[in-house]
């Protein structure tokens, strides 16, 4: 009896120090991704990205991640069957020791590279991806290769199809200007920021048809007396910051 409860021990010792593990492994590949997600950031406040540009930025980027994994055969859903997203990736096949964490984080800074103004920074945190893999012996050199290369080939084709989103042609649309009309939008003190992006509603959208779908009620009407919606609402937040 006191040599099964110590196999048992024993047994359940080493199932706890496995679950342990894998529990600690999983918690440093969310870590490392979050880290990178953080990388995206750093190169998007060093271009000072506006938050819809930021937002596109993102969605391309884990985007890139996310396809990986899929096509990494993990059995994810397919985005296409529940946004409005379709990059028609063609994917080649997944490395014999395919590694879902390398691959995801590699994918995702690719994409961030290519897409962003300054993404070229991203160069650098792709080398260290590959020296901590390589270094920690997660990943053989020969493995290595074969891993870029399949994170890469998916990356380069949702670059191609974010190329495709009508981004490229905002800078072509005639800039809002302001007018002096009463009640009319206009920059304002201590920035003085202009408009941020008023044609983004040419933007292809990942979850609507089109813009077109969202249509919100219309503002207040401007009016100066004190006992409108309009001033009511002014007045609220001014109270409120």
């Amino acid at each position: 009896m006191r040599i099964v409860s110590l196999i048992t021990s024993a047994l359940l010792f080493s199932a706890i120090n496995l679950f342990s593990q894998k529990s600690q492994r999983h918690q440093e590949e969310l870590q490392m991704l979050a880290d990178n997600v953080f990388n995206l950031s750093e190169v998007m406040l060093h271009d000072v990205a506006n938050p819809p540009a930021a937002s596109r930025f993102y969605a391309y980027a884990l985007l890139g991640a996310y396809e990986v994994a899929f096509f990494g055969r993990l059995q994810l859903q397919d985005l296409n069957d529940r946004l409005n997203v379709n990059p028609g990736i063609k994917p080649p096949s997944p490395p014999k020791n395919f590694n879902l964490s390398f691959c995801s984080n590699y994918a995702m800074l690719q994409v961030g590279r290519y897409i962003m103004p300054s993404g070229a920074l991203l160069e650098e945190k792709q080398h260290a991806l590959e020296d901590y893999f390589r270094k920690n012996k997660k990943i053989s050199r020969r493995d290595l290769e074969e891993q870029k290369w399949f994170a890469t080939e998916i990356a380069q084709q949702v670059i191609a199809y974010a190329k495709t989103d009508g981004y490229n042609k905002l800078s072509t649309y005639t800039r809002y200007t302001p007018s002096k009309e009463e009640g009319r939008w206009y920059p304002t003190p201590p920035e003085y920021m202009g408009a941020i992006e008023p044609k983004w509603e040419t933007i292809r959208p990942f979850f609507l048809d089109s813009a077109n779908q969202f249509s919100p009620a219309p503002p207040a009407a401007f009016s100066r007396d004190t006992t409108s919606s309009f001033y009511r609402q002014l007045k609220e937040v001014y109270d409120v910051v």
